[in-house]
């Protein structure tokens, strides 16, 4: 070896994240002249110091391989890569909210509240009107989060090629997968249309958003009036202002074209892929009216946790693997109006 393994591991966590194109300010001088396969023997060596001696570089490569130490350096920058793949991916993530949960227990939501104050004129050494705690709009009965999980595998005619750009694809394309599973289930979530704690559909016309026809002039209208019309608990009416809308891949171009001939600059287009054609959705902005939401283990950034594995009898690698803790579901029906011609 033309190092010391000693120094080819402290340099390998530089390689790796320069390697999946991850920024690193002062990286090892010895990060970008080593090999996966170095790491690798690097590791094998560490491990034979404790015992288990090995015939051959390549046996010691191997050895490496299958090592605890070397997976865990693999898992480390996939965790970078599988949060900024996730990122670029989940572009549903700015109109929903996001609920920290401790377990995998079902949770009952709390939903949002009507916090209409009706403000009354104050005469001179008058007495202020008392309000009582809001009433609370509503919700859905429960939530709770599931589990989807996968192993990502990297063989060992990558590792001895240096193959860096598999690498990093191959990593990275779980954060991909995650975000669209989350995005499918998004989809789910909505097109079930569900009862909610107060025994009516998520979408019907009572609540004010429902709109038949495509997301163009007189639909989108009709959708932004019904969004500061629909009814409150207390007797007043929300005045939410549209924010995000959310349309099937089928009905892009014309959404777009809708808000740029309106000059329209307020509200934000987007596309759920798996949302079914015709199907459209007008929301506020969530700071104001949260109405889709999505559970989160802890308090984390996204719904991974990759860690290292010991790789199966019979594969010739290194494994990583990688879960993904998910649960969207309908918030609130306040702030949220469907559309579509089968709506």
């Amino acid at each position: 070896m033309k190092y010391k393994p000693e120094l080819i591991i402290e340099a390998a966590a530089d390689k790796l994240a320069l390697a999946a194109g991850i920024d690193i300010r002062s990286p090892h001088p010895l990060a970008s002249s080593i090999t996966l396969r170095e790491i690798a023997e690097a590791c094998g060596h560490l491990y034979s110091k404790g015992g288990q001696a090995a015939t051959s570089e390549m046996a010691v490569m191997g050895m490496g391989i299958r090592t605890g130490q070397f997976s865990a350096l693999l898992a480390t920058t996939a965790r970078t890569l599988v949060a900024r793949t996730f990122a670029l991916q989940a572009d549903y993530l700015p109109y929903c909210q996001v609920k920290e949960v401790p377990d995998f227990k079902p949770v009952e939501i709390v939903p949002s509240v009507d916090a209409t104050i009706d403000l009354q004129p104050l005469a001179e050494l008058g007495q202020m009107k008392r309000f009582l705690l809001p009433k609370l709009l509503p919700g859905p009965n429960a939530a709770v989060l599931e589990t989807y999980a996968g192993v990502v595998a990297v063989t060992r005619a990558a590792i001895i090629n240096d193959d860096l750009g598999l690498l990093r694809n191959v990593l990275g394309a779980a954060g991909v997968s995650g975000a669209r599973k989350e995005s499918r289930k998004l989809v789910d979530a909505l097109e079930a249309n569900p009862n909610l704690t107060d025994g009516v559909a998520t979408f019907d016309a009572s609540r004010f958003n429902v709109v038949e026809g495509p997301p163009t002039g007189d639909g989108l209208n009709a959708a932004m009036g019904l969004l500061r019309k629909q009814p409150l608990p207390s007797g007043d009416i929300s005045g939410l202002r549209a924010r995000h809308l959310v349309v099937s891949p089928e009905l892009e171009y014309s959404a777009r074209q809708t808000l740029y001939a309106a000059g329209i600059e307020q509200i934000d287009l987007h596309v759920l892929s798996h949302l079914p054609a015709p199907r459209w959705f007008l929301m506020a902005d969530p700071a104001l009216a949260p109405t889709l939401g999505l559970l989160r283990l802890g308090r984390v950034e996204h719904p991974f946790l990759v860690e290292q594995a010991r790789p199966r009898i019979g594969f010739d690698g290194a494994e990583i693997r990688v879960r993904a803790d998910i649960c969207p579901f309908v918030m609130s029906p306040i702030g949220l109006v469907r559309g579509g011609w089968m709506a």
